[in-house]
């Protein structure tokens, strides 16, 4: 599917049940951060740059599928805070803008190369 059906679709839901083992950055919980829908799952170990378990996400590192279990139940039974911690996700996803990646590779290169 186009990227923007998939956001859309990542947005139509109120949970995001992530379970990959690992990824190298884990991109897809993050677009679900900036739809405003609560991440729940495995922190892919990738993740682990932005996500922050109980602030943002309730996230638990892979195999650990009792956690899992247990936080995903405990979103669904607390709809409210869940949509607390969805909010701040969405304020997290906005820190990984194009303008913000952008930036971080400019200043890369000038650190590695500060004579170009």
């Amino acid at each position: 599917i186009a990227h923007a059906e998939l956001l859309s679709r990542l947005g139509r839901y109120r949970y995001f049940l992530t379970l990959s083992a690992a990824e190298g950055f884990g991109l897809v919980p993050l677009e679900a951060m900036a739809m405003g829908t609560m991440v729940v799952g495995y922190d892919g170990f990738g993740g682990r740059h932005y996500m922050r378990p109980g602030e943002n996400c309730e996230v638990a590192p892979y195999a650990d599928i009792e956690r899992v279990a247990e936080r995903l139940i405990e979103a669904v039974r607390t709809p409210a805070r869940s949509a607390e911690i969805a909010a701040r996700g969405r304020t997290t996803a906005a820190q990984y803008s194009q303008e913000s990646f952008r930036r971080s590779w400019v200043d890369e290169f000038r650190r590695v190369l500060p004579d170009a």
